[in-house]
């Protein structure tokens, strides 16, 4: 029964009882049905229980069809996704039988060589995949077969199910499929440490290099003169230290994406993560809210805002490997083009050199080319600084673009946030005014309440005086008992004092004894230390759980609140009658209820 109809119910209640106790004086009115009652109450709980099960239904139905469209929409993706592997797949597959045919059509023995072990090992993984696939899903399957065969309950004949036979073949299975598990693992640990090690003998780049390293084929040259290699050299060395500021420059700028490996996430959460972000791309509408969606139920345990900061993480890290790239790229470009430049040198100082070994009178206009080719250097450096000052602004300026575009997206959920609080104001404003429309039926039934209750005090007023009149007799009757009480208790302290001077001490004088502390008082402090020792570090004021708990118009509200009728006139009245437990002050004298 809801609260609105269980107000109701106690209203007429209230007043069948009035109009009963006026019946039973004069007769006028009709006994009451309380059969007829039941069945009304009946009624409206029915009513109350049939509509709170349409709204659950409602509401199971709404998350059933949004679920739904998610999982739409997600199989949408994984089926584009799937086609996209699978295409990848038959690309790479093509493109390894070219390069396997052209190692066998090929003059080279090593490469015809080459091509035999790629198809035996080939063949050889066919083979353990075969045996895989035998070992373990087909002797799941064949089990499976068995056991719907066991437990179909349509079966002809009627002779026990082998259950000890099923536990044994199950258990015979589950070991199986354990040591293979174990072995797979052994051989996946093998593999990553394979391609740990492979890994780990990659070739060091500038990074890894104390100076500029001069190329081979560059330092290999016969060049005439030490000044023009030590001149390569430190071009060399300034490309480098300048690539390597670049890329200083970029660490610092991402120190918070490279302080930890995963973003202090689990290798396998950010593997999930990644595989979500890859499979999703940003550049499709819609696709952040599906992303979300996926990821939240990929990684139930993490929240939504520790999966959106994630994302911010992972944006920063993939724009530092893209700038990262950008700059080992242009360094590996720029170092081609000095290495060219080198040779061109070379080849232009070795001529010259066979000139003024030829002709000793053009040494002169020898060093006038060498100063020419320095110079020349330094303003290719001055020109590959400019533009390496531009791809940096560049990707600051690609940098910013990310950033208002992550800011226009809040500013859109924003927007919409407001949209749906503004739909949720306007609903409340709708309910408040119905409320009050209700108050105001209650108010005009309480008031005609108070109106036949007042007629009914009138009619009691003789009873009422007679009953003040008893209450005053008792009082008197009261105040004479306490009389005699405390009569009684001031001769029984006569006789008592009496007995305490047959019975008092007689100390002997001791005037020092004034001085010296008592056992009481010594006692007194040391409990007082005791006591001090168990108080709280600060004064406490205010009041405790179990001092609010203790007020009687605590309890009053709280039942009214469990039984649903805390809003409504007939707990106001009750509320504005309840005393407090102590009686306040003058200045406290609350006059809400007036």
């Amino acid at each position: 029964m809801s609260g609105r109809y269980l107000r109701t119910f106690l209203q007429e209640h209230r007043s069948t009882l009035i109009n009963g106790e006026v019946a039973a004086r004069n007769r006028r009115y009709h006994d009451l049905d309380f059969d007829q009652l039941s069945l009304h109450v009946k009624q409206h709980r029915d009513t109350g229980r049939e509509r709170l099960r349409k709204v659950q239904r409602l509401t199971e139905s709404a998350k059933r069809s949004k679920t739904a469209h998610l999982l739409a929409q997600h199989r949408d993706i994984w089926l584009a996704t799937q086609r996209q592997l699978a295409q990848a797949g038959k690309r790479g597959q093509r493109e390894l039988d070219e390069w396997r045919c052209a190692l066998v059509l090929s003059d080279k023995p090593d490469g015809r060589s080459f091509a035999e072990e790629l198809m035996e090992m080939e063949a050889a993984l066919l083979a353990e995949r075969e045996n895989l696939e035998r070992d373990s899903v087909k002797l799941v399957w064949t089990l499976r077969t068995e056991l719907k065969k066991w437990l179909a309950p349509s079966r002809c004949d009627n002779s026990p199910i082998p259950s000890r036979a099923i536990l044994d073949e199950l258990g015979a299975v589950q070991l199986q499929l354990v040591a293979m598990a174990t072995v797979l693992d052994h051989a996946y640990r093998e593999c990553c440490s394979g391609l740990e090690h492979v890994r780990g003998m990659s070739p060091p780049s500038f990074l890894d290099c104390d100076g500029g390293v001069v190329p081979l084929d560059v330092q290999s040259l016969a060049w005439p003169n030490q000044e023009s290699l030590e001149a390569i050299k430190v071009e060399f060395q300034a490309l480098d230290e300048r690539y390597r500021r670049s890329v200083a420059e970029l660490e610092s700028r991402f120190s918070h994406v490279l302080s930890s490996l995963h973003g202090g996430w689990s290798e396998l959460d950010a593997a999930k993560f990644t595989f979500v972000m890859e499979q999703y791309p940003s550049s499709a509408p819609g696709q952040r809210a599906l992303r979300m969606d996926r990821l939240m139920r990929e990684l139930p345990h993490k929240s939504r805002d520790d999966i959106v900061a994630h994302e911010t993480w992972y944006s920063h890290q993939l724009l530092h490997q893209e700038q990262h790239r950008a700059v080992l790229s242009s360094w590996a470009t720029h170092r081609e083009e000095l290495a060219a430049r080198a040779r061109k040198v070379f080849e232009e100082v070795t001529k010259d050199t066979q000139l003024a070994r030829a002709v000793a009178s053009e040494k002169k206009e020898w060093a006038e080319y060498c100063q020419q080719l320095h110079r020349e250097l330094a303003q290719w450096r001055e020109n590959r600084l400019e533009m390496l000052d531009r791809e940096m602004e560049a990707a600051a300026r690609a940098q910013v673009e990310v950033e208002a575009a992550r800011k226009l997206e809040e500013e859109k959920e924003r927007v919409q946030r407001d949209r749906q609080k503004k739909k949720l104001e306007e609903y409340q404003h709708k309910k408040l005014i119905e409320m009050d429309e209700a108050q105001k039926k209650e108010r005009q039934i309480q008031e005609a309440a108070n109106a036949q209750q007042a007629e009914l005090a009138l009619h009691h007023l003789d009873r009422v005086r007679h009953r003040e009149a008893l209450r005053a007799l008792k009082d008197i009757q009261q105040r004479e008992a306490e009389e005699r009480a405390g009569r009684a208790q001031e001769e029984q302290e006569k006789k008592l004092e009496l007995l305490r001077q047959t019975v008092r001490v007689e100390a002997p004088s001791d005037p020092l004894r004034l001085l010296r502390e008592t056992k009481v008082s010594l006692a007194r402090a040391v409990g007082k230390e005791q006591v001090a020792l168990q108080q709280p570090l600060f004064p406490l004021h205010g009041y405790t759980a179990e001092v609010v708990m203790a007020d009687p118009r605590v309890k009053l509200e709280h039942a009214l609140r469990e039984a649903g009728l805390h809003t409504t006139s007939y707990a106001r009245q009750i509320m504005s009658n309840a005393a407090p437990p102590h009686p306040p002050r003058r200045d406290q004298f609350s006059t809400v209820f007036k």
